[in-house]
């Protein structure tokens, strides 16, 4: 399945095959049923999902996905063989039909934030073109981790206004005998002074001594934000939201 992720689709679409393949994750299943959406789900977790919610008080539609970027893992992910240190080889399955079910015809008026523990750069290059094919039309922010190093970028087309921001969410980390482990919040607002909305991203690192969290050392405002304009078709708040700083009517998570 590494080498076609199509190959992945057929398992899944097999009832037996996915049994097989959703028992190895049963203790993320447990885990995850304790927070989010999947918490105010009856039954079993899903492991790839979507849910549509409006944002109070305007009433603002946002789509949350969630795609399994594990369903084929092992001691060979990102490697040509088990234990191999090098070279690093993207080789992380996401089926082209496991994408699509979750991203294809939703409606164009909804932010949507794609939530898998991979990157990009972890995928096999099936994966990765399938998935930006699917996103080209969709506003969207894509949270992700397994990183060592907390980035954000934005990703924008020439001639086309900007639909799509990655952000490493968290579990941005080093090695297992370092303190020093990353995280990140952020947050969508109204600029009423530039009439545009915008996606903030506020990393931190925890450091244990002494013990807090730490803004890490990129270019913030006072509040601790970097800020990046996107593109949505949501008309503006019917009050201006004040700066510099986050407005309390912001969207935020973390």
């Amino acid at each position: 399945m590494r080498s076609n992720p199509e190959d992945l689709d057929e398992r899944l679409h097999d009832d037996d095959a996915r049994k097989a393949l959703t028992q190895k994750l049963e203790a993320y299943a447990a885990f995850a049923k304790k927070y989010g959406v999947s918490s105010r789900r009856r039954g079993p977790v899903e492991i790839d999902w979507s849910d549509a919610q409006r944002i109070d008080p305007y009433g603002y539609p946002i789509r949350l996905v969630g795609l399994s970027t594990v369903w084929v893992s092992d001691a060979s992910d990102g490697r040509e063989a088990p234990h191999a240190t090098d070279p690093f080889v993207p080789n992380m399955v996401l089926g082209p039909a496991q994408i699509r079910s979750k991203v294809d015809g939703t409606p164009d008026d909804e932010l949507l934030f794609l939530l898998t523990h991979h990157p990009p750069e972890w995928y096999h290059r099936i994966s990765v073109d399938t998935l930006s094919s699917a996103l080209s039309r969709k506003t969207h922010i894509h949270l992700c981790g397994h990183v060592h190093d907390a980035s954000a970028r934005a990703v924008k087309r020439f001639g086309a206004s900007l639909r799509a921001v990655r952000c490493v969410a968290g579990a941005a980390h080093g090695s297992p005998s370092e303190g020093d482990h990353g995280y990140a919040w952020g947050a969508l607002r109204w600029n009423a002074q530039r009439a545009r909305w915008e996606v903030g991203w506020a990393p931190r690192v925890y450091r244990p001594d002494p013990e807090g969290m730490y803004p890490m050392a990129y270019p913030l405002d006072p509040s601790g934000y970097a800020w990046e304009e996107i593109d949505l078709a949501w008309t503006p708040p019917p009050v201006p939201n004040s700066l510099p700083n986050p407005p309390s009517s912001s969207m935020r998570w973390g």
